[in-house]
């Protein structure tokens, strides 16, 4: 993924972004009726055209994953393309905004909680409110700021970690028109911040480093990894580190490292709220896993797993945890069957946009009882 300056708009890039503006709150914003969506479309070109800064994230082969734009030092849009949803491409945005222009200020609608949860993960704070939006309408929001000494990249709300970014309409394209957020559960958790360190026997689950880029590219370069959990091999250093940066940094993605040397030899993570493979409740989460070829077959990803479902259960609040995986994808499968995952149905034909295609994927899942029933 590379995120550039949208600094020539022509007439192309801004029907690529409205296309992709439409798309995104189509499949997000369900408080939108769909004659405000056709009102809120009137506006979206110009406020793309007017904006001071606009930054758009693309993949490999060009195609828009997502955009976001600000004006001095508030965001006013951010909204990301429904197939790239869980892909850390909000969040990438999100800290582009936060680091390059300086972004300290947002609105968010009081009616999306989602977006609300969003933000304060990363590190904004709620510091006043507006009954009626830009536009007059009874739609109120919410103005937050990023706290002192934060980055807009760590997380503030563990039960909202790892969700897929939230989007932003501008002031200029509606306000109550607002936003595609993401999340979960925007309560804090004061128990459980993160970033933390989770110890099992062999391992020691961290947050990702700049350091572990080659360590990432060694493993994730296998074509044996990538492509069966839906995304293909690493092709430098630069882009595993690139990854770090954008994927990675989401809180509550843990590097799995070996105790006996700290190298970085996997990963698992938590996803929340329309992060999921399908969207989650708010008192849900999905866990991701994947391990390179050397160290699979020796019950490493299964141990951190437990270790992730039980931080999920017991520090975050969690009261069902889902696991879903490619049909084909046996060495998932049965880590999630030595996990205490119960099968629960399977989705045909989900679109995969990194690797391209469509695929075939089960959805198991472990509820908080069962674990506590257990000896």
């Amino acid at each position: 993924m590379e995120i550039t300056l949208a600094e020539k708009r022509d007439d192309g890039l801004i029907g690529e972004l409205t296309t992709l503006w439409r798309a995104s709150v189509e499949a997000t914003h369900d408080f939108l009726s769909p004659a405000d969506v056709e009102c809120i479309a009137e506006y979206v070109p110009a406020a793309l055209s007017e904006v001071p800064l606009l930054a758009v994230a693309r993949n490999a082969d060009g195609a828009a994953l997502g955009f976001a734009g600000a004006d001095d030092d508030r965001l006013e849009m951010l909204f990301v393309a429904p197939g790239a949803r869980g892909r850390g491409v909000g969040t990438a945005l999100l800290a582009h905004a936060t680091r390059q222009w300086n972004v300290r200020l947002v609105d968010v609608n009081e009616q999306n909680p989602a977006a609300r949860g969003f933000y304060e993960h990363r590190g904004f704070r709620v510091i006043g409110r507006s009954e009626l939006d830009a536009q007059g309408d009874p739609y109120p929001l919410l103005h937050l700021e990023l706290a002192e000494g934060a980055t807009g990249t760590e997380g503030g709300s563990p039960k909202a970690v790892g969700t897929q970014p939230a989007t932003q309409a501008t002031k200029s394209a509606g306000g109550k028109r607002a936003v595609a957020a993401t999340a979960g559960d925007a309560d804090a958790n004061e128990g459980a911040p993160w970033p933390c360190v989770l110890e099992t026997e062999q391992l020691i689950l961290r947050p990702w480093r700049d350091g572990d880029a080659a360590d990432l590219f060694r493993a994730a370069r296998d074509p044996r990894v990538g492509p069966i959990a839906g995304w293909p091999p690493h092709a430098s250093v630069e882009e595993s580190l690139g990854v770090i940066h954008t994927v990675f940094s989401a809180p509550e993605t843990f590097a799995v490292t070996l105790r006996e040397d700290g190298r970085a030899i996997g990963c698992v993570g938590l996803l929340f709220g329309d992060a999921g493979t399908e969207p989650l409740a708010p008192d849900e989460a999905e866990v991701g896993y994947w391990i390179g070829v050397p160290w699979q077959g020796r019950g490493l990803i299964t141990e951190a797993v437990r270790a992730l479902a039980r931080r999920a259960f017991e520090s975050l609040g969690v009261s069902t945890l889902w696991c879903s995986y490619d049909v084909a994808n046996q060495p998932s499968r049965r880590v999630a069957e030595k996990c205490g995952f119960l099968p629960h149905h399977v989705t045909e034909g989900l679109p995969n946009d990194l690797m391209g295609g469509v695929r075939d994927v089960c959805f198991t899942h472990l509820a908080r009882a069962q674990t506590a029933e257990k000896p």
